[in-house]
């Protein structure tokens, strides 16, 4: 934060975070490591030997960090409708949704508002990786879709049958 003064100095400053004095005796307030405390309504006193006078205050808002927050994905089946909605909390403005190193299962797409959907077309086990992105930066995350045949799984959708047939 920084104010700029005018009139006979010299000065002296003295920052607010509320009503708690923050900072030291200069016209800009650094914050080095900003963290959720450091959000509040800033002002700062400025004095010469014949007056002071305090600022307005400034709103200072901290948001969270960018994280994905969607732990697992349902289970989709072969030849049905999916959806399913990737969630995420913190940063700063509009996301936009990606895959890294990832190839979803066919049929399905992911939109960059972060909607997994489409319709499967095979079985399949996808390891994913979804990243997630704003102005403050990105976040991903390590996610599994397991796409089940009409009839599903017996124990395991790696499992891959094979017959011998003697005559």
């Amino acid at each position: 934060l920084h104010v700029a003064v005018a009139g006979t100095g010299p000065f002296t400053f003295q920052w607010f975070r509320d009503a708690t004095p923050v900072g030291t005796n200069s016209p800009v307030l650094e914050i080095p490591s900003v963290t959720l405390a450091d959000a509040g309504a800033y002002t700062v006193r400025v004095t010469n030997s014949v007056t002071h006078t305090t600022s307005a205050p400034g709103a200072v808002a901290i948001n969270p960090a960018l994280a994905v927050t969607t732990a697992a994905l349902p289970r989709a089946t072969v030849g049905r409708p999916y959806a399913h909605d990737l969630a995420a909390t913190g940063g700063i403005s509009a996301r936009a949704w990606s895959l890294l190193a990832s190839v979803l299962p066919a049929g399905l797409e992911l939109t960059a508002d972060g909607r997994i959907q489409g319709t499967p077309t095979a079985p399949a086990r996808a390891a994913l990786t979804v990243r997630v992105a704003d102005a403050s930066g990105f976040a991903t995350a390590a996610l599994q879709l397991d796409v089940r045949p009409v009839g599903g799984f017996a124990t395991d959708p790696d499992l891959v049958l094979h017959y011998t047939f003697d005559e």
